[in-house]
């Protein structure tokens, strides 16, 4: 994901999922200064770029993403913001 331009950051983290177990689930950053990313034509391209079961499912796009003191990223504090019914 992040080979696109558009793309400064990705989190990606696995949601409980009653039918699969999980499912892929992505944060993304969009770096600064370019168009503004709509989210069904990116699932697109990354359908066209990458395999299938690694194309999350679920897509937030965000203005920020958040660390810790340590500078590191705390995937089950990204699922309780974004995703509180899957904590």
């Amino acid at each position: 994901m992040l080979a696109l331009d558009e793309i400064q950051e990705v989190v990606v983290v696995g949601l409980a999922d009653e039918e699969w177990g999980q499912r892929v689930a992505a944060v993304v950053k969009q770096r600064s200064g370019t168009p503004a990313l709509e989210l069904s034509p990116l699932r697109i391209r990354l359908r066209e770029e990458m395999a299938s079961y690694k194309v999350p499912t679920v897509l937030k796009l965000v203005d920020n993403i958040e660390r810790n003191a340590m500078g590191k990223v705390n995937k089950r504090d990204i699922i309780k913001t974004y995703w509180p019914d899957k904590a």
